[in-house]
Protein backbone atom coordinates (compact mmCIF):
# COMPACT_ATOMS: atom_id res chain seq x y z
CA UNK A 1 0.00 0.00 0.00
CA UNK A 2 1.03 3.49 -0.48
CA UNK A 3 2.80 5.27 2.46
CA UNK A 4 0.63 7.97 4.17
CA UNK A 5 2.66 11.29 1.76
CA UNK A 6 2.04 9.46 -1.36
CA UNK A 7 -1.92 8.61 -0.25
CA UNK A 8 -2.19 12.57 0.61
CA UNK A 9 0.14 13.67 -2.73
CA UNK A 10 -3.00 11.01 -4.24
CA UNK A 11 -5.68 12.87 -2.78
CA UNK A 12 -4.86 16.68 -2.67
CA UNK A 13 -4.02 15.92 -7.05
CA UNK A 14 -7.29 14.33 -7.28
CA UNK A 15 -8.76 17.20 -5.57
CA UNK A 16 -7.00 19.71 -7.76
CA UNK A 17 -9.05 18.18 -10.29
CA UNK A 18 -12.35 17.45 -8.66
CA UNK A 19 -12.08 21.56 -8.22
CA UNK A 20 -11.94 21.44 -12.22
CA UNK A 21 -14.89 19.75 -12.57
CA UNK A 22 -12.98 16.43 -13.18
CA UNK A 23 -14.80 14.07 -11.10
CA UNK A 24 -13.86 10.71 -11.92
CA UNK A 25 -10.49 10.35 -10.47
CA UNK A 26 -11.13 11.10 -6.94
CA UNK A 27 -14.49 8.91 -7.04
CA UNK A 28 -11.86 6.37 -8.35
CA UNK A 29 -9.49 7.03 -5.86
CA UNK A 30 -11.74 6.46 -2.79
CA UNK A 31 -12.94 3.42 -4.09
CA UNK A 32 -9.21 1.71 -5.19
CA UNK A 33 -7.77 2.74 -1.88
CA UNK A 34 -10.76 2.42 0.93
CA UNK A 35 -11.25 4.24 3.78
CA UNK A 36 -8.03 6.29 4.30
CA UNK A 37 -8.87 8.99 7.13
CA UNK A 38 -5.87 8.14 9.41
CA UNK A 39 -3.69 8.17 6.23
CA UNK A 40 -4.62 12.29 5.56
CA UNK A 41 -3.65 15.59 7.18
CA UNK A 42 -6.70 16.79 8.82
CA UNK A 43 -6.58 19.64 6.31
CA UNK A 44 -7.02 16.71 3.06
CA UNK A 45 -9.54 14.83 5.02
CA UNK A 46 -12.17 17.52 5.46
CA UNK A 47 -11.72 18.31 1.59
CA UNK A 48 -12.32 14.90 0.98
CA UNK A 49 -15.18 14.87 3.42
CA UNK A 50 -16.39 18.15 1.38
CA UNK A 51 -16.29 16.89 -1.68
CA UNK A 52 -17.65 13.72 -0.77
CA UNK A 53 -20.62 15.31 -0.04
CA UNK A 54 -21.10 16.95 -2.81
CA UNK A 55 -20.75 14.22 -4.66
CA UNK A 56 -23.84 12.94 -2.78
CA UNK A 57 -25.58 15.52 -3.31
CA UNK A 58 -25.27 15.76 -6.88
CA UNK A 59 -25.99 12.17 -7.70
CA UNK A 60 -26.80 10.32 -4.46
CA UNK A 61 -27.22 7.25 -6.55
CA UNK A 62 -24.35 6.89 -8.38
CA UNK A 63 -21.74 8.69 -6.24
CA UNK A 64 -22.51 6.91 -2.69
CA UNK A 65 -21.81 2.99 -2.63
CA UNK A 66 -18.37 3.98 -2.91
CA UNK A 67 -18.38 6.57 -0.60
CA UNK A 68 -20.36 4.73 2.06
CA UNK A 69 -17.60 2.37 3.94
CA UNK A 70 -15.15 5.81 4.17
CA UNK A 71 -18.42 7.16 5.68
CA UNK A 72 -18.91 4.17 7.81
CA UNK A 73 -15.42 4.54 8.94
CA UNK A 74 -15.50 8.35 9.57
CA UNK A 75 -18.69 6.96 12.15
CA UNK A 76 -16.78 4.95 14.23
CA UNK A 77 -14.97 7.47 16.76
CA UNK A 78 -12.86 4.88 18.19
CA UNK A 79 -10.96 4.47 14.77
CA UNK A 80 -11.32 8.15 13.35
CA UNK A 81 -10.90 11.30 15.51
CA UNK A 82 -11.53 13.88 13.17
CA UNK A 83 -12.61 17.10 14.04
CA UNK A 84 -15.55 18.39 11.86
CA UNK A 85 -16.73 21.75 11.14
CA UNK A 86 -20.34 21.74 12.59
CA UNK A 87 -21.02 23.65 9.15
CA UNK A 88 -20.15 20.33 7.10
CA UNK A 89 -21.56 18.25 9.67
CA UNK A 90 -24.44 19.75 9.48
CA UNK A 91 -25.02 20.00 5.53
CA UNK A 92 -23.56 16.40 5.04
CA UNK A 93 -26.46 15.35 7.48
CA UNK A 94 -28.56 17.00 5.49
CA UNK A 95 -27.35 15.72 2.10
CA UNK A 96 -28.01 12.40 3.53
CA UNK A 97 -31.08 12.94 4.60
CA UNK A 98 -32.43 14.25 1.17
CA UNK A 99 -31.44 10.47 -0.71
CA UNK A 100 -34.82 9.05 -1.82
CA UNK A 101 -35.95 6.50 -0.04
CA UNK A 102 -36.06 4.34 -2.88
CA UNK A 103 -32.58 4.72 -3.14
CA UNK A 104 -31.77 4.98 0.08
CA UNK A 105 -33.41 1.52 0.44
CA UNK A 106 -31.28 -0.17 -1.58
CA UNK A 107 -27.81 1.02 -0.53
CA UNK A 108 -26.01 -0.67 2.23
CA UNK A 109 -28.81 -2.98 3.06
CA UNK A 110 -31.21 -0.55 3.95
CA UNK A 111 -28.45 0.82 6.87
CA UNK A 112 -28.10 4.31 5.34
CA UNK A 113 -30.72 5.66 8.60
CA UNK A 114 -28.55 3.77 11.02
CA UNK A 115 -25.62 6.00 9.05
CA UNK A 116 -27.38 9.31 9.38
CA UNK A 117 -28.25 8.90 12.96
CA UNK A 118 -25.28 7.54 14.37
CA UNK A 119 -23.31 11.36 12.76
CA UNK A 120 -26.46 12.91 14.62
CA UNK A 121 -25.22 11.77 17.84
CA UNK A 122 -21.60 11.60 16.87
CA UNK A 123 -21.59 15.55 15.97
CA UNK A 124 -24.28 16.46 18.74
CA UNK A 125 -26.93 17.42 16.07
CA UNK A 126 -29.54 15.32 18.44
CA UNK A 127 -30.56 17.26 21.75
CA UNK A 128 -30.89 14.44 24.05
CA UNK A 129 -32.74 14.65 27.77
CA UNK A 130 -30.31 13.96 30.57
CA UNK A 131 -29.95 10.10 31.94
CA UNK A 132 -29.98 11.62 35.31
CA UNK A 133 -32.81 14.09 34.90
CA UNK A 134 -35.16 12.68 32.66
CA UNK A 135 -38.28 14.29 31.65
CA UNK A 136 -40.83 15.46 34.27
CA UNK A 137 -44.44 13.56 33.80
CA UNK A 138 -45.73 16.87 33.73
CA UNK A 139 -44.15 17.46 30.22
CA UNK A 140 -46.09 15.38 28.28
CA UNK A 141 -44.54 16.99 24.45
CA UNK A 142 -40.95 15.96 25.73
CA UNK A 143 -42.27 12.41 27.00
CA UNK A 144 -44.12 11.87 23.55
CA UNK A 145 -40.52 12.77 21.48
CA UNK A 146 -38.82 10.71 23.73
CA UNK A 147 -37.98 8.20 21.44
CA UNK A 148 -36.70 10.19 18.51
CA UNK A 149 -33.70 10.45 21.34
CA UNK A 150 -33.27 6.81 21.66
CA UNK A 151 -30.14 5.53 19.42
CA UNK A 152 -31.37 3.95 16.56
CA UNK A 153 -30.59 -0.26 16.46
CA UNK A 154 -29.56 -2.12 13.62
CA UNK A 155 -31.82 -5.33 13.80
CA UNK A 156 -29.80 -8.79 14.61
CA UNK A 157 -27.01 -5.95 15.36
CA UNK A 158 -27.42 -7.14 19.56
CA UNK A 159 -27.54 -3.94 20.39
CA UNK A 160 -30.97 -3.96 21.39
CA UNK A 161 -30.60 -6.94 23.45
CA UNK A 162 -27.53 -5.04 25.39
CA UNK A 163 -29.91 -1.96 26.09
CA UNK A 164 -32.31 -3.74 27.65
CA UNK A 165 -29.89 -5.79 29.65
CA UNK A 166 -26.61 -3.96 30.30
CA UNK A 167 -23.85 -6.64 30.99
CA UNK A 168 -23.44 -7.08 34.76
CA UNK A 169 -20.33 -4.74 36.40
CA UNK A 170 -17.69 -7.10 37.31
CA UNK A 171 -16.25 -4.05 39.96
CA UNK A 172 -15.87 -3.53 43.61
CA UNK A 173 -19.65 -2.01 44.50
CA UNK A 174 -17.64 1.31 45.50
CA UNK A 175 -16.84 1.99 41.48
CA UNK A 176 -20.27 1.21 40.95
CA UNK A 177 -22.56 3.29 38.79
CA UNK A 178 -20.44 5.70 37.01
CA UNK A 179 -18.60 3.07 35.95
CA UNK A 180 -21.57 1.09 34.57
CA UNK A 181 -22.78 4.53 33.42
CA UNK A 182 -19.45 5.08 31.06
CA UNK A 183 -19.39 1.64 29.46
CA UNK A 184 -22.78 0.43 28.96
CA UNK A 185 -24.90 3.96 27.73
CA UNK A 186 -26.98 3.16 24.63
CA UNK A 187 -24.98 5.76 22.70
CA UNK A 188 -21.54 4.30 22.98
CA UNK A 189 -22.92 0.73 22.59
CA UNK A 190 -25.05 2.11 19.52
CA UNK A 191 -21.97 3.50 17.92
CA UNK A 192 -19.45 0.99 18.66
CA UNK A 193 -22.56 -1.92 17.25
CA UNK A 194 -23.54 0.23 14.50
CA UNK A 195 -20.10 1.13 12.91
CA UNK A 196 -18.94 -2.47 13.16
CA UNK A 197 -22.62 -3.45 11.29
CA UNK A 198 -22.15 -0.76 8.73
CA UNK A 199 -18.16 -1.71 8.04
CA UNK A 200 -19.31 -5.23 7.36
CA UNK A 201 -22.25 -4.96 5.35
CA UNK A 202 -19.86 -2.47 2.72
CA UNK A 203 -17.15 -4.96 2.92
CA UNK A 204 -18.34 -7.14 0.17
CA UNK A 205 -20.15 -4.61 -1.75
CA UNK A 206 -16.36 -2.20 -1.11
CA UNK A 207 -14.29 -5.93 -2.35
CA UNK A 208 -16.95 -6.23 -5.67
CA UNK A 209 -16.10 -2.89 -6.81
CA UNK A 210 -12.81 -2.70 -6.43
CA UNK A 211 -12.31 -5.66 -8.21
CA UNK A 212 -14.65 -4.57 -10.88
CA UNK A 213 -12.26 -1.18 -11.00
CA UNK A 214 -9.00 -3.37 -11.28
CA UNK A 215 -10.70 -5.23 -14.33
CA UNK A 216 -11.77 -2.84 -16.50
CA UNK A 217 -9.66 -1.16 -19.70
CA UNK A 218 -9.55 2.27 -18.34
CA UNK A 219 -8.06 2.00 -15.26
CA UNK A 220 -5.58 -0.85 -16.78
CA UNK A 221 -4.73 1.27 -19.95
Amino acid sequence: GAAPADLSALFNDALREFKLGRRGGLEELLLRTGPQWNSLSEATALQVLRAMEQLAKEDPVGALPPLLPWLWQLADEDIVKLAVPSSLATSLVATLRAVPPDAAASLAAGNLPILISTFEWLWGLVSQPSPQRPPPPSAPAKTAAAPQHKPPVSPGSGAAQLQRQPAPIRTSPAQSQADAHQANTPRSLHRRRASRDGIDAMQAQLNAMQAELVNSPRVRG
